[in-house]
């Protein structure tokens, strides 16, 4: 977590080393890998991540971006909406269908305190709605979205053992 914060730093490492594909083992929200790919640093992004919560919303950004965005756009999210999202997310989303995973995810990380889904949501248990939604903002989300899904092209993504997904990486 936190490679957003070496943004500058491996910006200038990539660039100096030209470096056409980065592979990211642990994709989670992916900030620094797209602004590696928005920034034309690199032409190939390839995410992974095992954790099926991350990469079923990855999935849906990169493949059915309507979904989502159809969803965030529709959505009034409670207390009890991210309760119930946590459950599924600390349960590793076991037995739910891609897309509930994803969204999910995407509640959880925009619900709770710096996004961590063991955390409790934004202004607490009992906060009031406006606490909760103070990092709920369907305008940039769905933009977020669109400008990811527009670089389709030039993203993959796995769910694999980040072994296994490096080893593959190191071979390719």
């Amino acid at each position: 977590g936190g490679k957003s914060r070496m943004i500058d730093y491996l910006y200038h490492h990539i660039y100096k080393n030209k470096i056409g594909t980065l592979y990211s083992p642990f994709t989670g929200g992916a900030s620094y890998e797209l602004a590696m790919l928005e920034s034309g640093v690199i032409n190939k992004l390839v995410l992974n991540d095992l954790d099926y919560g991350v990469y079923s919303f990855w999935w849906h950004v990169i493949h059915m971006p309507d979904e989502l965005t159809y969803r965030i756009e529709h959505a009034n999210p409670s207390h009890n909406d991210y309760f119930e999202a946590q459950r599924l997310v600390k349960n590793g989303c076991a037995g739910v269908d891609p897309i509930e995973a994803g969204w999910a995810t995407l509640l959880v990380n925009r619900l709770a305190y710096s996004g961590i889904s063991k955390a409790n949501p934004l202004g607490g248990k009992k906060g009031t709605k406006q606490q909760l939604l103070s990092r709920w903002n369907p305008k940039t989300m769905i933009k977020n979205i669109n400008r990811i899904a527009g670089m389709h092209n030039n993203i993959e993504l796995y769910s694999e053992n980040a072994q296994d997904f490096i080893e593959e990486a190191y071979w390719d």
